[in-house]
């Protein structure tokens, strides 16, 4: 005899009573989404992926709301990760990064500068400081909503400023330096013309416009000084010795020569140097690579920190290596 065809259980929802599988085929879907996250995640897979990830508006000291996106797994350690100029929460490296590490279990957050992204105020040129003191109040937030902010990582200009941060506080032990220019006073004249010092005396701006001619965004005489006083060596100096930090560059960087790298590799007392060969200054065809070696570095200060482990006596100034 033919065996007996077993009666099958169907889970409906709770909400436009479908059948659960055929949620994403009805009118009310996005109504739905709560309902099949907490009873159905093995249906939605990518539904419980974004759920994890949410927006967080946060205030800084000028009153400007700043945005960025949480990649929430669940752990208390989180890592802030930091955009470079003109470029915002959503480019890379910074998505690739917060992804690598979402996949490891280490909730990591996003966030657009002021004046730069989804977030409020005026864009600058130069704003290192205030963009520190940006980053402070969004570690501050994170500290208060008990997170325990492991690390920082900064991308090109973002590089720069999680290296101020860490010069100016020390709550944070781990710092990834990506790309960031030690000598701030070059690479101006490829943006603002020749005698750009002499020309902003004398008009108090630059506007700077694309190669199609097309107003870009205007450069103050206030924000190039701002740049220009910004003592990156001062800086690094003042890097406590329990703060490790990693600088990764490429060496086909056409917007921050390598060389720089080497610099910091000085300046830095806890410092690792890692050279990319082949890698541009965004890292298109080495994303995978980099997010590995950031990966690695920051789950090696948490197993430090897990210890008890001096991190200056593990990792000696000095110690380079090129992939």
């Amino acid at each position: 005899m033919a065996e007996k065809p077993q009666p099958v259980e169907v889970l409906y929802c709770a909400v436009c009573s479908l059948p659960a599988e055929y949620c994403e085929f009805g009118p009310d879907f996005g109504k739905c989404k709560p309902w099949l996250i907490k009873n159905a995640p093995h249906l939605y897979p990518d539904l419980l992926k974004d759920a994890k990830r949410q927006r967080v508006f946060i205030e800084n000291k000028h009153g400007e709301k700043l945005v960025g996106i949480l990649h929430d797994t669940g752990s208390k350690e989180l890592i802030i990760i930091c955009h470079g100029f003109q470029s915002s929460k959503e480019n890379i490296p910074m998505v690739t990064l917060a992804g690598a590490l979402e996949r490891e279990g280490i909730s990591a957050f996003c966030f657009d500068f002021a004046g730069n992204g989804e977030s409020e105020g005026s864009f600058q040129y130069g704003n290192y400081h205030r963009e520190s003191d940006d980053l402070r109040h969004v570690v501050q937030y994170f500290q208060g909503q008990n997170h325990i902010v492991s690390a920082i990582i900064g991308h090109s200009k973002g590089g720069n400023v999680v290296l101020l941060y860490a010069s100016k506080h020390s709550d944070v032990q781990t710092v990834v330096n990506i790309s960031g220019r030690f000598n701030l006073k070059r690479g101006i004249e490829g943006r603002l013309g020749r005698d750009y010092l002499q020309r902003i005396k004398q008009k108090g701006f630059i506007d700077v416009v694309n190669r199609k001619g097309r107003f870009e965004y205007r450069v103050t005489e206030e924000s190039l000084m701002d740049r220009l006083t910004t003592d990156t060596r001062k800086a690094c100096t003042l890097i406590p010795d329990e703060c490790r930090v990693l600088t990764v560059h490429g060496t086909i960087d056409k917007i921050v020569p390598y060389q720089d790298a080497l610099e910091f590799a000085k300046a830095i007392r806890n410092h690792k140097l890692l050279i990319m060969d082949g890698a541009n200054h965004e890292y298109t065809e080495h994303l995978d690579k980099l997010a590995s070696v950031v990966v690695d570095f920051i789950k090696e200060g948490l197993h430090q920190g897990m210890l008890g482990m001096c991190p200056s006596a593990k990792r000696p100034n000095g110690l380079c290596s090129k992939i």
